[in-house]
C-alpha cells in the first residue's frame, strides 16, 4: 500500500479505539467482514491495519507522518489525528455512508420481517418475486429480528426465547442463500436489533462488545458472506440514500413518505413503517424531482402491541435505469397476491 487512503484511516482509527486489544489479523478480520467493498480483499484490509497501526517498519512509518492529511502520532492502540492546540479529546466519529455499488443492477429489499412474528405466505410471495426478477443483490433492511425478549417493552413469557431467536433468525439466513446463491447480500440493522447490544449493555456490560455475542456472530453472517451494516450508518445506492426508518424522528398516518420527504430532502427510501408508499417533490427552481419511498412489511399484521392498524406486506426493488439514476418498484401483497 503505497499511498496512504483517507477512507482507510477513518475505518480502522475507529476499529482500533474500540477493539484496542484485539490482535492485528483478528482486527483485519472484523474490518474486512464488514467493510468488503472499500478493502476489497482480506490481505489489503490486514496490510493497512498493520500500516496504520505501525508494525510494517519504521520507514512506512516515517513515510506516514510527513503526509499532511494523515499526521498521526501515538501509533498502535492510540491512533488519532494530530492535535496541535491540545484541544479535548472528542469521541464523535461521522458515520461515513456505506455504499452499495451500481454494478448491482437490480437490487431486491426485504424490510421489517420481525422473525419469529413473520408472515410465511407474504414473505415466500416476495422472494419468489425476487428470484423470477433475476435480482443480483438484496438488501435486509432492518427488523429482520424482532428481540421481543431484549425489548423495553412488557415481555409476553410465552413468546419466543431470545436463544431460540437467534435459531430461527440462523435458519432464515441459511434459506436465503440458498435461495440467492452467489449474489452479494447486505443486512442492515434496524431499531430492532438494536435491542440486543442495548439490552447487554445494561445487564451484562462485561460483554456486551465481545465480538462472539454480537448479532453478526449469532447469524454467522461472515461465514455466509453476508455484509452488516450498523444502523447509524447510511447507505448511497447512486442517487437513492436508503435507511432502515428509525433513524429519522416523526411519522404521518396519512403519508410515512411525506413525513421521510420532511427529514432528509434527498431521494430516499425506508422500511420501518410497515406501510409501502411513494412521494415526488419538485424543487420549482432547479426542477430536479427528489422521491421518497417507504416498503411494507413482511412480519404478522395484526400485533399484540397494535391489533388494529393500517400496515400492509410489500417489498421492493430498486434498478439502475438507463440514466444511472435509481428508480424503485414499491410491491404490494395482499393474501398472497403481488397487487
Amino acid at each position: 500500500m503505497a499511498i496512504p487512503n483517507p477512507e482507510y484511516f477513518k475505518i480502522i482509527s475507529k476499529y482500533t479505539k474500540k477493539f484496542s486489544k484485539t490482535p492485528k489479523r483478528t482486527l483485519a478480520k472484523k474490518i474486512f467482514s464488514e467493510n468488503k467493498l472499500v478493502f476489497g480483499k482480506f490481505e489489503v484490509a490486514y496490510d493497512a491495519v498493520r500500516y496504520y497501526t505501525g508494525t510494517r517498519g519504521s520507514l512506512l512509518r516515517a513515510k506516514l507522518s510527513k503526509d499532511k492529511k494523515l499526521t498521526l502520532v501515538n501509533f498502535g492502540s492510540n491512533l488519532k489525528p494530530l492535535n496541535p492546540f491540545d484541544l479535548p479529546e472528542s469521541d464523535y466519529s461521522p458515520a461515513e455512508p456505506f455504499v452499495i455499488p451500481t454494478s448491482i443492477t437490480k437490487l431486491g429489499i426485504l424490510s421489517d420481517i420481525h422473525i419469529p412474528e413473520h408472515d410465511t405466505q407474504a414473505l415466500t410471495v416476495a422472494i419468489r418475486d425476487l428470484q423470477n426478477e433475476n435480482i443480483n443483490g438484496l438488501l435486509l433492511n432492518g427488523d429482520i429480528l424482532d428481540m421481543h425478549q431484549v425489548s423495553r417493552h412488557f415481555k409476553d413469557p410465552g413468546r419466543a426465547r431470545i436463544k431460540k431467536e437467534f435459531e430461527l433468525g440462523l435458519q432464515f439466513i441459511e434459506a436465503i442463500k440458498r435461495a440467492f446463491p452467489g449474489i452479494p447480500i447486505y443486512f442492515k440493522e434496524g431499531n430492532h436489533e438494536k435491542r440486543w447490544p442495548t439490552w447487554l449493555r445494561s445487564r451484562a456490560i462485561e460483554i456486551w462488545d465481545d465480538e462472539e455475542y454480537t448479532i453478526p456472530s449469532k447469524l454467522r453472517l461472515g461465514e455466509h458472506g453476508i455484509t452488516w451494516i450498523p444502523n447509524s450508518q447510511p447507505i448511497k445506492y447512486g442517487n437513492l440514500w436508503i435507511i432502515h426508518g428509525n433513524e429519522i424522528s416523526g411519522n404521518s398516518r396519512v403519508s410515512p413518505a411525506h413525513a421521510v420527504s420532511l427529514k432528509t430532502h434527498e431521494s430516499t427510501l425506508t422500511g420501518d413503517k410497515h406501510r409501502p408508499d411513494k412521494k415526488y417533490v419538485k424543487h420549482q427552481l432547479s426542477g430536479d424531482i427528489t422521491t421518497y419511498y417507504t416498503v411494507g412489511c413482511l412480519c404478522g399484521l395484526r400485533a399484540d402491541y397494535l391489533p388494529n392498524n393500517d400496515w400492509m406486506h410489500g417489498f421492493a426493488i430498486a434498478y439502475v435505469n438507463s440514466q444511472g439514476n435509481i428508480s424503485v418498484q414499491n410491491k404490494e401483497v395482499h393474501n398472497g397476491v403481488i397487487l
